[in-house]
């Protein structure tokens, strides 16, 4: 039967956790004018681990508001804290990511190369000083952005910190407002059709269901693409990743501060989250460590003995999209989460799918360019995770092929090569780079007529004008006790 042209009528998501839930309210509510039903098959015989707290970059904030969720209410449900980016602790400096932009526009060149003009390779770091979220994540401030160009808060773009489970709870109920039909199972056979792909699902209750389409959050099991479908994972074995990851919630509650921080270690990463209740704390262990005294060392380090542990599993299969069916999250793979978690790649995918849209033929030219999309994408996020595990002193031959020429061409030149795919802004790139301690040996060439003192000069006025506006902002504690305070705070 020949479905070209047919539009999607039904779409069965299936898994637990927030890429389960999170997936079936945004299509609920960005394809409700189309009238397709979304079905949320939720697995209950595998309570395997999740994630305590979702540390969401700027996208989940545009997230909320595309499922018609709002911000403040959000935050105040799921005990969440507003973020204005990351602050680094690495043995030889410290240094803070932002989320937002610089905002100095070019002139003749970009502000960078500026930068790379006017001070020494041993100042470069200085860099990151240059931001409006630096500034008010030093004093503990937080507003948010304006629309004004005129005005320096234009450049800011803040993301939250949330309770996982409250928030799956959350949307839980927006997805039974929105109609979707729920129904829970605590087993799944899936019937396969070589033509078409997934055929239906049976449940453990003897019901069936049957749609044009299914997205596959099963997580790392991948119960449709992977099993169902036979589309195999192509394992990475880098040294370079961290297969443990340990987690705890502290119930003290915790001072507020609009950053998490993370803290690398011989072995391992570690990042403290606090939300306005409790602060997760998670490790992120090499496969060098000893998993054993770093389990036993992680417990005593926090004071506290329930300690949850995942083992990570990295890699993509070697398609996201295939048939009738799209894998998300874990499913689909796996490049790490110190920068980005799961549910951001999922959103992510799931934007790309929707800008593609099939119909009931699924149409082989779609999911081809989605997969080539999502490969790229995948490829960025690794290199990035890759970025958190090179020992300077080692130079380059430690580096995969790819991430070695950015590496080389931003060192010789101060250009920073974009990704295929956007992943988090330029300017943060090159902010991540020159905290880890990569520098460039020469910027661009318009500027060499320029004398660094003037540069400097203006550098300066630039620095005053961000440290004056960070301190008239409110604390975070002010703008959270206004907008999104929990109630049984």
């Amino acid at each position: 039967m020949d479905n070209s042209g047919q539009a999607l009528q039904h779409i069965a998501v299936v898994g637990q956790g927030l890429v389960a839930w999170g997936a079936a309210v945004t299509l609920a509510e960005l394809l409700k004018g189309a009238g397709v039903g979304i079905t949320l098959v939720v697995l209950t015989d595998e309570e395997s681990p999740t994630a305590l707290v979702e540390v969401g970059q700027p996208a989940l904030l545009d997230w909320l508001n595309r499922v018609g969720l709002n911000e403040a209410e959000v935050l105040a449900r799921c005990g969440g804290l507003y973020c204005l980016g990351m602050d680094y602790h690495l043995a030889q400096s410290n240094f803070f990511l932002p989320y937002g932009r610089h905002g100095i526009r070019p002139a003749p060149a970009t502000f960078e190369h500026e930068f790379f003009r006017a001070y020494s390779i041993d100042e470069q770091a200085r860099f990151n000083e240059y931001f409006l979220a630096t500034q008010m994540a030093r004093r503990n401030r937080f507003a948010f952005p304006v629309n004004d160009p005129r005005s320096v808060n234009s450049t800011l773009r803040y993301g939250a910190r949330l309770d996982t489970g409250a928030l799956c709870e959350l949307l839980q109920e927006r997805a039974q407002a929105l109609g979707v039909i729920i129904a829970r199972s605590t087993n799944i056979h899936v019937e396969v059709n070589s033509e078409q792909g997934i055929a239906q699902l049976y449940l453990s209750d003897e019901r069936i269901v049957q749609a044009d389409f299914y997205i596959d959050a099963t997580g790392p099991a991948s119960r449709l693409l992977g099993e169902a479908l036979a589309v195999r994972f192509e394992e990475e074995n880098r040294a370079s990743l961290w297969p443990t990851r340990l987690s705890a919630r502290l119930p003290s509650k915790p001072s507020w501060q609009p950053f998490a921080s993370i803290r690398r270690e011989d072995e391992c990463w570690i990042r403290r989250s606090s939300l306005q209740q409790h602060t997760v704390v998670e490790s992120w262990l090499s496969m060098q460590a000893n998993e054993e005294k770093a389990h036993s060392a992680f417990e005593s380090m926090i004071g506290a003995s329930s300690v949850q542990l995942m083992r990570e599993r990295y890699g993509l299969r070697e398609a996201s999209w295939q048939q009738n069916c799209l894998a998300l999250g874990k499913a689909a793979g796996h490049p790490g989460e110190l920068l980005a978690s799961e549910w951001h790649r999922a959103y992510q995918a799931l934007l790309l799918w929707l800008e593609l849209y099939p119909d009931r033929s699924s149409r082989t030219a779609l999911s081809a360019e989605f997969n080539r999309r999502e490969r790229a994408r995948y490829i960025g996020w690794l290199e990035l995770h890759e970025l958190h595990s090179i020992d300077l002193t080692r130079g380059l031959d430690q580096c995969s092929e790819s991430l070695r020429w950015r590496l080389e061409v931003f060192q010789s030149f101060g250009r920073l090569w974009p990704f295929d795919e956007q992943l988090i802004n330029h300017e943060a790139l090159i902010a991540l780079l020159l905290g880890f301690g990569w520098r460039a040996a020469h910027g661009d060439i318009l500027l060499d007529a320029v004398s660094a003192e003037s540069i400097q000069k203006k550098h300066k006025k630039i620095y005053m004008t961000l440290v004056a506006a960070a301190e008239r902002m409110p604390t975070l504690d002010q703008v959270v006790r206004q907008h999104c305070l929990m109630t049984d705070n």
